[in-house]
This record gives C-alpha cells, structure tokens and sequence, in this order.
C-alpha cells in the first residue's frame, strides 16, 4: 500500500473538508490494522480540532466512520475507498452519492486505480479526477 502515514494524512485532510461540509464519509479500509492506524491518526491529527468519528463496529452515526464494509451507516453521503489493492470498488459504492478513490504512487495501486476508473467509465458515471501535489 502507498506510504501509510502520508495516506492517512492526506485522508484526515480530505475528512476534514468533508465534514466542515457537514457530509457524512465512510471511510473503506483495506484491513483493520490499517482502520486502527487511521482511527488514532484522526485523533491526534490536528491538535486544536476534533473530527468526531467512530469505528463501523461501535457505533456508525458520526460524521465519520471507519469500516471494513461490514456494517455501513444508514446515511451514506461520501465513500472514501482507501482499497488500492482491488480493481473493483467495494460492492456497496453505489448506495453512497459520492465515491472518492485515492491513487497510490506506486505503479501497481495505479494500475489498479485505471481500472477502477474504466469500471466507473463503462457504466456511465460522471467522473472527476483532481491530481494533488506531493
């Protein structure tokens, strides 16, 4: 996976727009160690603010939740997919009004992020891309 520290960072950065939006974000995560290692990362991520957020398997009504997919939250405004090992999005991406798919710096995740791009692509989707700057 990409540089975990700098995906999470930029993922707190992201979360923090989306929830001065006053949005909902799922936050899909490709395995639990990463869940914990982002869910401590949101904590500490800005000293003088705090973005409320909850695992998906505690209690999924803030306006942020990690999960595994396993338990979605009834309100579904953006989906946040940090799986850049699959060249598909997670199964429930279409229940959610927004998708956001983060691109990983080695050629392997971008490869794999080309395909989600075409799946989106060939099923009529409008798509945004936004390159960020290192």
């Amino acid at each position: 996976m990409a540089d975990d520290a700098g995906l999470q960072d930029f993922t707190c950065r992201l979360l923090e727009k989306v929830y001065l939006q006053q949005q909902m974000a799922y936050i899909y995560v490709p395995n639990s160690e990463f869940c914990q290692q982002l869910n401590e990362r949101l904590w500490t991520f800005k000293p003088a603010s705090f973005m409320a957020h909850d695992l998906e398997q505690d209690d999924n009504t803030s306006a942020i939740v990690l999960g595994l997919g396993e338990r979605l939250p009834a309100q579904r405004d953006v989906l946040v997919n940090l799986d850049m090992d699959s060249a598909k999005p997670p199964d429930f991406f279409s229940s959610f009004e927004r998708s956001v798919e983060i691109v990983g710096g080695n050629e392997a995740e971008k490869a794999k992020a080309r395909q989600r791009y075409t799946f989106y692509k060939h099923r009529g989707y409008a798509l945004e891309t936004h390159k960020i700057g290192a």
